[in-house]
């Protein structure tokens, strides 16, 4: 829990003064009232000023400062003034506490209380809406129906027709996406990233896509929907998803890192092969507990810093359950 200093500092100068049973004048650009330090009540008296000896700025309304003693500080310090005559940080052991308990008590629920009572903004949704991504890849089209999408994927050597048959990805049309489906301003159409791949948790359910771009050199090879996260997601072709949700036990599995990569396996793969592929945050204990164990698992990644941090992420949940062998791709 945080310290009750940083609420209590927090408060605004008028607040306690009502509570301290100070009186105060609320200016254009400042509250005045009397000092707690040498207890002026005018900052100049002998002229007759009506201007209180502190001065609190709207801009800053949880300071003052004394313009007779020069003393001042936060809301805290004026209350340490007003019960112990000093600065809280020179205040004794005990008064202190004095302190801490005036504003825990006196302020209540009105201060302290409220400020760690106060609920925390909840956290964005970890997926997209399942209906909506459902209804969005159901108005998708084939691959190989797509012109642009077919030939990007036998440029990069993938046949398009089993990529369709396979359910491992599909085309994006050039209407109106979610919300979510974007780049900042920009849609995913608008930027090119129509190759939709779905992603899968742990128990085999659809919860997000990957949208590759199809330009040969793109800023951003691909991206997942806008405002969400994807840590725990993975593709997987049929055996695969039949393996996360309970129905299958492969005795072998392929794990590739990349849409591209992903694709350009399972096209190739045996029939009885479960193919899966992973990105940035897709490894988990809970994905690597729908492995069975005795598999012969093949970890695929690339041959980079990142493929070998890919590798190791999964031997280390995967150690002793089964068969590991690692495979070093082309980056």
């Amino acid at each position: 829990m945080r310290s009750w200093l940083e609420p209590a500092a927090q408060t605004e100068l008028v607040d306690v003064l009502e509570r301290l049973g100070r009186d105060f004048r609320r200016a254009p650009s400042a509250t005045h009232t009397s000092c707690p330090a040498c207890n002026a009540a005018r900052r100049h008296p002998s002229r007759g000023d009506s201007r209180g000896a502190v001065g609190s700025p709207h801009a800053r309304p949880n300071t003052w400062r004394c313009h007779v003693c020069g003393a001042g500080g936060d809301t805290v310090d004026y209350v340490a003034y007003a019960l112990a005559e000093r600065r809280f940080r020179e205040c004794s052991v005990d008064q202190k506490i004095a302190v801490r308990e005036w504003f825990e008590g006196v302020c209540g629920v009105g201060l302290v209380d409220a400020y760690f009572r106060k609920a925390p903004p909840p956290p964005p949704p970890e997926h997209p809406p399942f209906e909506e991504v459902r209804r969005f890849l159901a108005e998708c089209t084939s691959v190989h129906r797509d012109e642009k999408i077919a030939e990007y994927l036998t440029f990069r050597g993938i046949d398009s027709r089993e990529v369709a048959k396979q359910d491992l990805a599909v085309a994006m049309p050039w209407a109106d996406p979610p919300s979510w489906a974007s780049i900042g301003p920009n849609s995913w159409p608008r930027t090119h990233h129509r190759l939709l791949v779905p992603l899968y948790d742990a128990m085999g359910a659809l919860r997000s896509v990957l949208a590759r771009s199809i330009e040969r050199q793109p800023l951003l090879k691909s991206v997942a929907p806008s405002g969400f996260a994807r840590s725990g997601l993975v593709m997987a072709n049929r055996v695969a998803l039949m393996m996360l949700r309970g129905k299958a036990r492969p005795a072998d599995i392929v794990i590739r890192e990349g849409e591209i990569d992903f694709m350009t396996e399972a096209v190739s793969a045996a029939p009885e092969l479960a193919v899966m592929g992973i990105i940035s945050g897709s490894w988990t204990p809970a994905v690597a507990s729908r492995l069975p164990v005795g598999a012969r698992v093949i970890v695929a990644t690339d041959a980079d810093a990142a493929g070998d941090k890919y590798a190791e992420a999964i031997a280390a949940t995967l150690q002793g359950r089964v068969s590991l062998e690692r495979r070093r791709d082309a980056a």
